[in-house]
């Protein structure tokens, strides 16, 4: 409704232009929208009624409401028609004229850079009760009351209170005090000080060079002091206080209270009561709930964002603001004419239909022209038609113009349909890049072991090098297994062909096949070292690590995982999985070597059992008989259309479990109504504890991991 509303008043605003169109300087948006105020004052659409009727907006201003009453969703829509066809196709009074990949477009700036939000919300609700309720109740009471009460109440009382009080108090206080201090102080000091010095010195030299030398020196020295101090200090302070305090109070309190009361009271009372009670109660319900709930949701967003290209390109003092022609340059190559036709039709309507084919080259032409609303309904429409045949164009694509969301869709629908649902031309399309990522994630849907995952990329890589081949997707492995005999055989072959210069491209996919669950078993074992394709280092760091954990568990008391660790869980849980082709009973369990676990899983009455099996059922390899083992595990449900589309999941996410011998454990619980078959079954395990916890004093060395 918002998006007609504004479409309709830029209608007007185009007549509005075309006379102005010829002038040398051209109105700018601001001008028509003036001008669109301006000419809804005086509007008249009375010639617009089907019934005929004077024309009265002139001399009655009241018709105005009833022109308005007239029905909008009816008249908006032939507008959206109207401005779609006549303003765009047919490009009457445009303002600005784009020229691009030799196409040219008649447009109008104003629907270049508007703004406008549609919203539409349809909700149907339908709700019928019956209620049909018969009650009989027949009641018939008789009731005689018969009481004979006598009372008899004689009260008599007297008081007599007689008080009195007499209160006297007298208080004398004499206090006297007398302070008399004398002090007399007499200090006399004398001091004689008598000094006498005398010295007397004598010198007498005679040295026969006729030199006489006589020296006489006489110090007198006399010194008398004589110090005289007397100090005579009198005090005498005499204090004198004298305080009468005499009180006298007399309370004299009389009181005389005498009450006299007499009461008679004489009752009467008489009551006869015969109760008879018939009660008859039929109840007839009759309950009919008939509920129809028909619930209809019609959302309907449609979102036109102004185009940040123009709306930079004419703002400002760019020359292309004041230019009547503007020549597009395309750089991209996903951009043709028809998705420029559909990105500029998009302007002027209120919903674009993007055809799954189509949408790349939209998407593309809607990131150029920068309109979010067209770009985040590409990215929906391309999430919705996700299939084998879309997926990595659109993941492609999705990657160039930056839409995280539908990358992320695209690897969720390639996690669950790799291996689920295998393909030749899905195959063929993807690269080593997307591959790596599907590889490594602990999410992929495996179907059976994770021999499979290997087998999978074996034939992925044998197409990606013989993109010719051409055949059912039966005959693959047997046509990839020749053509790796036939490389070995003919050009001799002695190194892993991912050290070759054909396979080191491959190298990264194939180092995130989890390999201690593939040489756990001895077939699978044996097909690896007759391909060749694995480097050896990686087997024996592979091997070297599952013997010690062999050890471990044999030696070392390792039960399994007792503690959470999702990421240990993510890197190197066990992926495998099962393909229930419709309701029953099923019992299977996965092959090989699980450090003498042997975990049978259950599918019945709807429910999913997990069963240590020790001595209940026999076991083609070695059963631990430990007490208690640990397990870390996620099961997964999931059934798809056929697009690859999930229809409906379960999963009982990250678990730790603790089984004794031949213990069951129910670890899931399915709803019929949610169940579709065929039902794809996916599990996640980790058997032992983390290296991290292994304990220090372990004889275990450290050993190198696949690079």
């Amino acid at each position: 409704m918002t998006q007609n509303a504004s479409s309709g008043g830029a209608l007007i605003e185009m007549g509005s232009l075309g006379s102005k169109f010829q002038s040398p300087s051209p109105p700018g948006p601001e001008e028509g929208l003036e001008a669109i105020s301006s000419i809804h004052k005086h509007s008249c659409d009375c010639k617009k009624r089907k019934r005929n009727a004077q024309c009265d907006c002139e001399s009655e201003p009241e018709d105005e409401d009833a022109v308005l009453d007239t029905p909008r969703r009816k008249k908006l829509k032939s507008t959206s028609r109207y401005i779609y066809q006549t303003l765009f196709l047919n490009g009457e009074n445009s303002d600005i004229r784009i020229c691009a990949l030799g196409q040219e477009w008649n447009l109008h700036k104003v629907y270049l850079c508007q703004v406008s939000v549609t919203l539409s919300v349809s909700v149907t609700l339908s709700v019928s009760v019956t209620l049909s309720v018969s009650v009989t109740l027949s009641v018939s009471v008789t009731l005689s009351v018969s009481v004979t009460l006598s009372v008899s109440v004689t009260l008599s009382v007297s008081v007599t209170l007689s008080v009195s009080v007499t209160l006297s108090v007298s208080v004398t206080l004499s206090v006297s005090v007398t302070l008399s201090v004398s002090v007399t102080l007499s200090v006399s000091v004398t001091l004689s000080v008598s000094v006498t010095l005398s010295v007397s010195v004598t010198l007498s030299v005679s040295v026969t060079l006729s030199v006489s030398v006589t020296l006489s020196v006489s110090v007198t020295l006399s010194v008398s002091v004589t110090l005289s101090v007397s100090v005579t200090l009198s005090v005498s302070v005499t204090l004198s206080v004298s305080v009468t305090l005499s009180v006298s109070v007399t309370l004299s309190v009389s009181v005389t209270l005498s009450v006299s009361v007499t009461l008679s009271v004489s009752v009467t009372l008489s009551v006869s009561v015969t109760l008879t009670v018939s009660v008859t109660l039929s109840v007839s319900v009759t309950l009919s709930v008939s509920v129809t709930l028909s619930v209809s949701v019609t959302l309907s967003v449609s979102v036109t964002l102004s185009s940040g290209y123009f709306s930079s390109m004419f703002s400002g003092s760019w020359k292309e603001s004041n230019m009547m022609e503007i020549n597009l340059e395309i750089p991209d190559q996903n951009i043709d004419t028809e998705a420029l036709q559909v990105v500029f039709g998009s302007l002027y309507r209120d919903d674009v239909l993007i055809k799954p084919s189509r949408v790349v080259s939209i998407l593309a032409a809607a990131c150029m022209l920068q309109l979010d609303g067209l770009i985040q309904q590409c990215g929906e429409s391309m999430k919705e038609n996700l299939s084998s045949k879309s997926v990595c164009s659109y993941y492609l694509c999705a990657s160039l113009y930056g839409l995280d969301s539908v990358m992320k869709k695209c690897l969720e629908w390639l996690l669950n349909n790799l291996m689920t649902h295998q393909n030749v031309e899905l195959m063929k399309e993807l690269g080593s890049e997307i591959m790596e990522l599907l590889i490594q994630s602990s999410d992929l849907f495996v179907m059976q072991v994770e021999m499979d995952v290997y087998t999978a990329l074996k034939k992925w890589m044998f197409l990606q090098l013989n993109s010719s081949w051409d055949g059912p997707i039966k005959q693959l492995l047997a046509d990839a297994d020749a053509w790796l005999c036939k490389r070995r055989t003919d050009l001799g072959e002695q190194e892993p062909f991912l050290y070759t210069e054909d396979g080191k491209p491959f190298s990264s996919v194939f180092k995130h096949v989890r390999l201690q669950f593939i040489i756990n078993d001895l077939a699978s074992a044996r097909i690896l070292e007759r391909d060749n394709i694995l480097p050896t280092d990686w087997l024996t760091a592979v091997y070297k690590n599952q013997w010690f954990a062999m050890l471990r568990t044999e030696f070392d008391n390792d039960t399994g995982p007792q503690e959470a660790n999702r990421e240990e869980f993510e890197l190197s849980s066990m992926r495998c999985g099962r393909k229930l082709t419709k309701e029953g009973d099923y019992c299977w369990r996965w092959t090989g070597f699980n450090f003498g676990f042997d975990l049978l899983v259950t599918y019945t009455n709807r429910f999913i059992v997990f069963k240590r099996n020790t001595l209940s059922q026999p076991c083609g390899g070695a059963v631990s008989l430990q007490p208690r083992r640990h397990l870390a595990y996620r099961l997964r449900l999931a059934s798809f259309d056929s697009r690859g589309k999930l229809v409906c999941s379960r999963s009982t996410g990250y678990q730790l479990l603790t089984l004794e011998k031949d213990q069951e454990y129910v670890v899931m619980n399915l709803d019929s109504r949610l169940l579709s078959f065929p039902l794809y079954v996916c599990c996640n395990f980790l058997y032992t504890s983390s290296r991290s916890d292994v304990r220090a004093d372990s004889p275990e060395t450290e050993s190198s991991s696949v690079p």
